[in-house]
């Protein structure tokens, strides 16, 4: 396929048109295309002006390497044995655009599994600004659709449909009537659950869901090598007893947190690892894993009426004092800011900074280590460094050191 041209609005619409995929087999790398062209419209462009330096070097890295697409052979041909199949779904949703794949899986009569890729669909996230759990709703539900379409000529087989997502509170609003919820999520987990069941519904971890790769996009050379994308996770090809469906649990009471002390988790890492490499990358893990616990406990305390909203899928009410910052919960359950900031090429924790009241303990100590490991910077360094991952209310327009 011949990309030559300008790097115009014009021409980055041709060319992207060029890229025919009616079955999303490509669509980690076209969804990539689709957020690089959204971006276009929002800078205001003519159709013939050239691309913004960042846009434009973004999309001469794709279209240089799309031709790499070309070594791709896709098998055609979905085995089916005894007239029994399964069709697995998965769903997933970034900041940018949430995705939908399904895949075909058969067991032969020797007991070797084959799974297919089937098809996938991607859609850019809305300007607007649409909380990551929203997203991730969005995601399920187009899950659900492209799992009936894709159903729909295989009548003739008996069919074990399976929909997986990495969101816990995409779970939490399906496990419930969806008249509880606002009328957002109400009418998408009604329009889900008239396809697919709760009971057809479970947990995949995020390293696991081959969805990521479509919702966040990855370059042609990556896509050619990439064992989750073409033939979903290594599980799929194990005995379906083995397979987790467990919904994990976010809550955490202050007892758990001290069970979590750093000396029994030394020992038991330090029991189950034959390498210091390894049990020390594990630790690392397992703090951060407990960090960021803490940091979710601080704004529970100091936010707990705007999670709860948050988490039923409505707005942050107008007299809080956080509503200016458009607040969104990301699919850890983590409070973030939102705004414009979404559109720009920043990383994710300078966009959408984490929310932390100045006055909760967790915050004090916080700002005393950064305080000092920046050898005692003053207000305009400290400022400076908070402001890449956090956005500490009461704090932006004051020494943070005080």
């Amino acid at each position: 396929m011949s990309t030559d041209g300008p790097n115009t609005k014009h021409q980055l619409l041709s060319d992207s048109a060029k890229l025919y995929d009616p079955f999303g087999w490509f669509a980690p790398v076209i969804i990539r295309v689709k957020i690089l062209y959204q971006k276009c419209w929002l800078y205001d462009l003519n159709w013939h002006d050239a691309l913004p330096p960042t846009i434009g070097e973004a999309w001469s890295e794709v279209k240089e390497n799309l031709h790499q697409l070309e070594q791709i052979k896709i098998a055609r041909w979905a085995p089916s044995y005894n007239g029994r199949i399964q069709l697995h779904g998965f769903s997933d949703a970034s900041e940018e655009a949430f995705a939908a794949v399904v895949y075909f899986r058969s067991t032969d009569n020797n007991g070797e599994v084959h799974v297919t890729l089937l098809a996938a669909k991607t859609k850019v996230a809305p300007v607007r600004q649409i909380s990551i759990p929203r997203l991730e709703l969005n995601a399920a539900e187009m899950l659900a659709k492209l799992i009936r379409k894709v159903a729909e000529p295989l009548v003739r087989f008996q069919i074990e449909q399976y929909a997986w997502t990495d969101s816990t509170i995409v779970l939490q609003w399906l496990s419930a009537h969806p008249r509880k919820w606002s009328t957002y999520i109400a009418n998408r987990t009604s329009s889900i659950l008239d396809i697919l069941p709760r009971r057809h519904w479970a947990h995949v971890t995020s390293k696991e869901n081959p969805a990521d790769c479509a919702s966040r996009g990855i370059s042609p050379l990556e896509l050619i090598h990439h064992p989750l994308w073409w033939t979903g996770p290594a599980w799929l090809y194990e005995d379906s007893l083995t397979w987790s469906r467990d919904v994990p649990d976010n809550t955490h009471d202050e007892g758990t947190l001290e069970a979590l002390t750093r000396n029994i988790i030394e020992k038991q890492i330090l029991e189950q690892r034959s390498d210091l490499n390894a049990a020390c990358w594990q630790l690392a893990r397992v703090m951060r894993f407990v960090y960021n616990m803490f940091v979710r406990l601080a704004q529970q305390e100091s936010y707990e009426d705007e999670i709860k909203a948050l988490a039923r899928g409505d707005s942050v009410p107008v007299k809080s004092s956080i509503s200016s910052l458009h607040p969104f919960l990301d699919s850890a359950g983590t409070l973030r800011v939102g705004g414009r900031l979404q559109h720009s090429l920043y990383t994710f924790d300078v966009k959408h900074p984490i929310i932390l009241s100045k006055n909760h303990r967790f915050t004090k100590l916080l700002l005393e280590e950064i305080h000092v490991n920046n050898c005692h910077a003053g207000s305009t360094l400290m400022t400076a460094t908070i402001n890449q991952r956090y956005w500490i209310q009461g704090c932006q327009k004051r020494t943070l050191h005080e």
